[in-house]
């Protein structure tokens, strides 16, 4: 059907390949549930292995940490201290060397930074008010991806900061 020479574009462009990602994403499922069926509860490495690994090898100068303020997954915090803690132990072998963490919280939850931009633009052919369909499209769109322009923001700035001082 996507190959077809009278599938609308939209069709092709929008509608199929979103249909694909779609299906790739619920292959997924059956193996995880299958997984957890079997009683598997953690990740392998667990959480306190993976942390206490972090505290004597993370050597990191600058760490961004982007916080999402309706997160119950989140662990932004724990982080934040594990790479503390390794500054710490750092500090001990090159006391010269500072390490900076910066934890940034925004709107939004864990899967957040999935959020695609899932409203296509009307088509041109559709006999409706062009230019209001265009102005709602478009604001639908900014509104639906703010938090994850926001993210974007704050890496840039992040990155930006440490570039530039580098050029300096």
């Amino acid at each position: 059907y996507s190959k077809s020479s009278i599938t609308p574009v939209f069709m092709k462009n929008e509608v199929i390949p979103l249909f694909k990602q779609s299906i790739e994403i619920l292959d997924q499922f059956p193996p995880l549930l299958r997984m957890i069926s079997n009683g598997q509860r953690e990740f392998d490495p667990t959480p306190f292995d993976t942390k206490e690994v972090c505290k004597r090898m993370y050597r990191a100068r600058s760490t961004l940490l982007i916080k999402f303020d309706n997160d119950d997954l989140d662990e932004s915090n724990d982080i934040q201290s594990v790479l503390i803690e390794a500054n710490k132990i750092m500090k001990q072998i090159r006391p010269t060397i500072k390490m900076e963490v910066e934890l940034v919280t925004l709107s939004g939850t864990h899967i957040t930074p999935l959020t695609q931009n899932i409203i296509t633009d009307i088509p041109g052919n559709i006999p409706i008010i062009p230019n209001l369909a265009n102005d709602i499209t478009k604001q639908l769109r900014d509104n639906l991806l703010q938090t994850v322009n926001d993210v974007n923001i704050n890496i840039v700035k992040f990155l930006d900061k440490y570039v530039n001082a580098e050029l300096i």
